[in-house]
């Protein structure tokens, strides 16, 4: 088995170690980000190059519970004094930042945490902020993330005052037990209703994210949360695996492995992604249209990311990524003395940029577009990594067929794991220091023998 292979399990350690938020697994990973200087993300973003669309992210890192599976950055917290204290926090981010004027904005999205605890004021106090800095006039899309329980009409219809096209009900599950289990408040008539005042808003898609693999979860109940939203018939439906990682109150407390077995939960995916295809396709992830547009330009198009706020991350292609340092109180702090965060992060070469792009497409969807690396890297894919595609094509692990370079396993942990093939040699040694894969040979002949089953 690939398993039992000694790079393989090195390459688990590496996978291991890095801690993936989620949504962006970024090149390099954020433990080799060093503190940087305000000056160099102003440049970076005065700078620009090429006809990058430029994605806006906003965290709001506040929830009115802390639900155990969460890796996110987010706090308990409903005071809307606190939030206010927040959102002039946002405005003076901004204006620290001294972005190009009016810089055009592709995708707008609001993120957390849970958005809608803000109010209705809160909502419009924010859009006005973003829209003194920004230029939203040829937005795609904008989307905002919504808990059923705090979802009103007068939210949406405010969201929609500001044309937003598109909202997230982060529902995850609907079976009653594992909702106590993990500490989360909601129940089947919250979410039906947040689905009726988005709809009655006329906000044009509607969708939904559902997890599998919590603790307490069965194949039963997947299978009851699934029917139900199908009822609902979203525009959208999106699965997330469960795995515990380090930034999980579940992980922090001890848990080290899920009760759901990872080859039943992998099953389970499968299961529920074949059921939208069949039952709903026009929901289904592999339809025509993304459900976050956001992500999809970033990880196909090298989309450039601004994220404002606690929590939010920033890419500028060819430039820098980079993040905030420290805790909220440290973030909320700085900003009232009217001094920017401390910021950390990496410069990026065209080589970080490469491997970047193929790790977030490799461990995300297992293929990588060959017409789509060429035509942003003016290279092809096999000619800009040599040996890590030779090596795995002998290996039986992954093949070329018309544009697709692909991952052969549908098992998103071993995906998650080859993908660190293409981090550098240099970034795995300074993940795993001395212990880790130290000889650059490992690219060479031996890979190949490594890499075999």
């Amino acid at each position: 088995m690939i398993k039992s292979n000694p790079l393989f399990h090195e390459l688990g350690r590496v996978a291991r170690a890095v801690v993936w938020q989620g949504g962006m697994p970024v090149y390099p990973p954020e433990s080799l980000w060093r503190s940087m200087a305000l000056s160099r993300i102003r440049a970076a973003w005065r700078t620009l190059a090429g006809d990058f669309p430029v994605g806006l992210y906003v965290h709001i890192p506040f929830c009115e519970s802390r639900c155990s599976f969460c890796y996110t950055l987010s706090v308990r917290e409903n005071d809307p004094g606190r939030l206010e204290g927040y959102l002039t926090c946002l405005e003076w981010e901004l204006e620290l930042l001294r972005l190009p004027p009016k810089l055009k904005i592709s995708t707008l999205y609001l993120g957390g945490g849970t958005p809608s605890l803000l109010t209705a004021a809160q909502l419009q106090r924010l859009m006005r902020t973003i829209s003194a800095h920004m230029d939203l006039g040829a937005c795609e899309e904008k989307l905002a993330e919504l808990n059923p329980g705090s979802v009103t009409g007068e939210k949406m219809r405010t969201l929609k005052g500001w044309s937003f096209n598109a909202v997230t009900i982060g529902v995850q599950t609907v079976d009653a037990r594992v909702l106590r289990r993990v500490g989360r408040s909601q129940d089947r008539a919250s979410v039906e209703k947040a689905f009726e005042l988005a709809r009655k808003a006329g906000i044009p898609r509607v969708g939904v994210d559902l997890m599998t693999g919590l603790p307490g979860q069965t194949l039963d109940s997947c299978r009851d949360s699934l029917d139900f939203i199908l009822k609902l018939k979203p525009d959208s439906i999106c699965v997330n695996p469960f795995y515990p990682n380090s930034r999980t109150p579940l992980a922090r407390g001890g848990l080290s492995r899920v009760p759901l077995d990872p080859r039943e939960r992998q099953a389970t995916d499968r299961w529920m992604q074949e059921t939208i295809d069949r039952e709903l396709p026009s929901a289904s992830e592999n339809g025509s249209r993304p459900a976050n547009l956001q992500a999809f330009h970033a990880k196909d198009r090298l989309g450039a990311i601004l994220g404002i706020g606690y929590g939010a991350v920033s890419h500028a292609p060819f430039g820098v990524w980079y993040g905030k340092k420290g805790t909220l109180a440290d973030y909320e702090n700085r900003l009232r003395a009217r001094r920017a965060p401390a910021f950390f992060g990496a410069g990026l070469s065209s080589d970080d940029e490469m491997r970047g792009y193929a790790v977030w497409n490799l461990q995300s969807d297992g293929r990588v577009s060959r017409r789509g690396f060429r035509r942003l890297f003016k290279v092809d894919f096999e000619r800009a990594f040599p040996l890590e595609t030779a090596a795995l094509e002998r290996s039986g692990r992954a093949c070329a067929r018309g544009d697709a370079w692909s991952f052969k396993t549908e098992s998103r942990l071993e995906r998650n794991v080859l993908a660190k093939l293409f981090y550098g040699a240099d970034a795995r040694r300074r993940i795993l220091g001395a212990d880790g894969l130290s000889n650059d040979a490992m690219l060479g002949e031996d890979l190949h023998r490594m890499v075999g089953i």
